[in-house]
């Protein structure tokens, strides 16, 4: 038995052990159109691969700039085909005070008002999705408002009065969808941004009742990555990262459960990965060799499924940006004929979900 089947073997077996049922998907990135192979044209291309490749999730992004109605449809309607499930994250921004319930109100209101519209126009019929999630990262610091300030995203207190409105929104148009509180980025719970998010009224106020199905992380934890061991060109340097992974989702879990006065809320990973670049600098979630990144997707997937909390995760994600800085794929960026293959890794991951189609990334294409 190869090592990696040995592993494989223990993770299945700790899975079984713990009761979890681990399931694996992907992050599509902003390939809707306008980019060589999108969506647009080559969707029964893709999902072919992602059955192949064992994927039971896809992630894909509303608003997108230049993406049609009927796109979003074809994509969902296609994934579905595939019996892969449809996770819809729908983007926010909150630019006013944490303290100001009136704007805080105001915000959750346009949003919601918002979802109404694209379970009017775009995720109908049979192009129902499977769930939205609630915003992206809002722990980021980012300066996108109109008075140029340096702030959260959106801000902890008016990020959970937007879970819990979206919740009683789901509940009172009798939706099925499953709610995803927007990926915070890595387990650090100690950073700034999560006391104020789980000392909001949106909890205390709603004690015992959860405002959304699944908890979204981003377990990318950066800060506890060898760099030097990276740089050397290593494979074996994941053990400490593994580690922190797991205890840091067992310590959301719990603290989760606390502020929301449940038993306990699943975490969802709707964003893990490792990228690839020439060299990897400091409290950066990279690799610089294809073979680390199929070592790092494996410490990642043992961490995640490990802690017993999170039995769904995506990778980040489908293949390198067109164009743009952003290597996690495990396809490698355009190269004017192919996004090609990142064989070690897309072979991993192939193993990790499950996968029993083809061992050849291009048998779809």
């Amino acid at each position: 038995m190869t090592s990696f089947a040995r592993w494989s073997l223990l993770i299945a077996l700790s899975l079984l052990w713990s009761g979890v049922f681990a399931q694996l998907g992907i992050v599509t990135g902003g390939i809707y159109e306008g980019v060589p192979q999108s969506m647009l044209d080559n969707a029964e291309n893709i999902f072919c691969e992602y059955v192949q490749l064992g994927v039971r999730w896809v992630r894909i992004q509303s608003d997108w700039p230049g993406t049609s109605n009927s796109t979003y449809q074809s994509i969902v309607e296609i994934a579905h085909a595939s019996g892969i499930a449809v996770d819809v994250i729908v983007p926010a921004q909150y630019c006013g005070s944490d303290d100001n319930n009136t704007a805080i109100d105001q915000f959750t209101a346009a949003y919601t008002a918002h979802l109404d519209d694209l379970m009017a126009h775009v995720f109908y019929g049979s192009a129902q999705i499977d769930a939205f999630e609630i915003a992206n990262e809002p722990n980021i610091e980012e300066n996108g408002c109109p008075d140029g300030q340096t702030r959260f995203r959106v801000s902890p207190n008016a990020f959970a009065w937007l879970l819990r409105r979206v919740y009683q929104w789901k509940q009172s148009r009798g939706y099925s969808m499953k709610i995803i509180s927007g990926g915070i980025l890595n387990t650090y719970t100690t950073e700034s941004f999560w006391p104020s998010f789980f000392a909001s009224g949106a909890f205390f106020v709603y004690e015992g009742q959860a405002p959304f199905d699944y908890f979204g992380i981003h377990p990318y934890d950066p800060y506890s990555i060898d760099q030097n061991c990276i740089n050397s060109g290593q494979t074996n340097c994941f053990s400490g990262w593994e580690d922190q992974i797991s205890s840091g989702l067992i310590d959301v879990y719990n603290q989760v459960a606390r502020a929301t006065g449940t038993s306990g809320v699943p975490l969802f990973a709707t964003e893990f990965g490792l990228q690839t670049l020439s060299s990897c600098p400091a409290n950066a979630n990279c690799v610089i060799t294809y073979d680390q990144q199929s070592a790092g997707m494996q410490a990642a997937v043992s961490a995640i499924f490990k802690s017993g909390v999170c039995p769904l995760a995506l990778w980040y994600d489908y293949r390198d940006d067109y164009g743009g800085p952003q290597t996690f794929g495990i396809r490698a960026g355009w190269n004017g004929a192919t996004y090609p293959p990142k064989q070690p890794t897309w072979s991993t991951f192939q193993q990790l979900c499950g996968g029993t189609g083809s061992s050849n990334p291009d048998q779809c294409w």
